[in-house]
């Protein structure tokens, strides 16, 4: 789909990506993509190492049900990288894999990935408990503060929400 100008817009689930492009005569292709998966979700990190330095960047995740006769109903974390065709579009990135189950601990190792420049990936939330964050090689590196919040409850979310935003 790439050939003819289609951008992903965004992983919905599975292997199902929506695509588009403006309806315009003589559509060029822009972007490269590729497709990682894993069903260890530790060696993505370093999965994502080789094409993060040559310009792709992490533009979708989600997982997959792997049927094949080998691995048979085992899920594959899956990560959709999207790569511009233009060297002077091409950021490097480096990428960091949160990954616990406990509240408490995501926040210490959120905390401290942002003292070292990483964001959250864009689209995140689709590996579990599992964060993806990211670094732009060679920018200056800036320093961000997270706050993991969890609620059983809708309104409480929201009036923790309100809470954090109203302290900055």
């Amino acid at each position: 789909a790439s050939l003819n100008g289609y951008r992903l817009t965004q992983a919905i689930g599975g292997l199902e990506v929506v695509m588009e492009r403006t309806k315009a005569a003589g559509t060029q292709r822009t972007h490269e993509y590729r497709v990682l998966a894993t069903d260890l979700l530790q060696t993505m990190e370093n999965e994502l190492r080789g094409p993060a330095s040559v310009g792709f960047r992490v533009v979708g995740q989600t997982r997959a049900l792997n049927d094949s006769l080998i691995v048979r109903d085992r899920v594959e974390e899956v990560a959709i990288l999207e790569c511009p065709l233009a060297n002077e579009e091409r950021t490097r990135n480096a990428y960091r894999l949160l990954s616990t189950k406990k509240v408490s601990t995501l926040q210490e190792e959120l905390e401290e990935a942002g003292h070292g420049g990483y964001r959250l990936s864009p689209l995140q939330a689709r590996w579990g408990y599992a964060v993806l964050v990211e670094r732009p090689i060679g920018d200056v590196q800036r320093a961000f503060d997270y706050i993991v919040l969890s609620a059983a409850r809708s309104q409480t979310m929201q009036s923790e929400m309100d809470r954090m935003s109203a302290k900055g």
